[in-house]
């Protein structure tokens, strides 16, 4: 499912055929996401800074996880090769889980999403940081998508589109994709305002 970008103020009251506009989502205070520290301009306000949902871990993990309950099934029911005992198998298998689990958890914890008074950016590396950071000015377009997984945990995912026909960037697994795609665009709306 697609929502279409807003290009305008997404909603308004019912009493003169709009519907008013839901409250901006809670954000994380920016000290408590170790931002690094040159990471803002001199002037640069944080108006929006989050993390993709928990379910984010699960859903990274999910493949891993069913493959390992196969494999220990197996293990556990099946003839396992002589020069492996069952239990050691079945131990190695939830080792290999748990692993992938674990680096799941250390993705979550690198990954941040920002929007500024300039810029809308996305930060994630466990090894190294990757930043994405765009304008306000330079974002063409902007969007929600919600796959099936992510609907059934009430998410979505936001993307940024700077280019032509391409897609520059990505806020995966949001809570309240439409809410926090509302601020992002009244963002960008303010931004444009100022410049005429």
């Amino acid at each position: 499912m697609t929502v279409d970008p807003s290009t305008s103020s997404p909603l308004a009251s019912a009493s003169d055929g709009m519907v008013e506009s839901p409250p901006a989502p809670a954000s994380f205070p920016v000290e408590s996401l170790s931002l690094p520290a040159d990471l803002l301009d001199g002037g640069e306000v944080v108006i929006l800074a989050i993390k993709p949902s928990l379910w984010s871990i699960v859903f990274g993990s999910f493949q891993w996880v069913v493959a390992g309950a196969i494999f220990v099934m197996i293990g556990t029911f099946a003839a396992t090769p002589a020069f492996v005992a069952g239990a050691t198998f079945i131990q190695a298998i939830l080792a290999i889980v748990g692993l992938r689990v674990g680096f799941g958890i250390l993705q979550w914890v690198s990954r941040v999403y920002v929007l500024t008074n300039r810029r809308v950016m996305r930060i994630r590396g466990v090894f190294r940081a990757d930043i994405f950071a765009a304008p306000l000015t330079k974002v063409l377009n902007t969007g929600v998508t919600v796959a099936p997984h992510e609907s059934i945990a009430r998410l979505g995912s936001i993307w940024f589109n700077t280019g032509e026909d391409r897609v520059d960037g990505s806020w995966y697994h949001v809570a309240k994709p439409d809410a926090v795609h509302g601020e992002i665009r009244r963002a960008i709306e303010r931004t444009l305002d100022q410049q005429h």
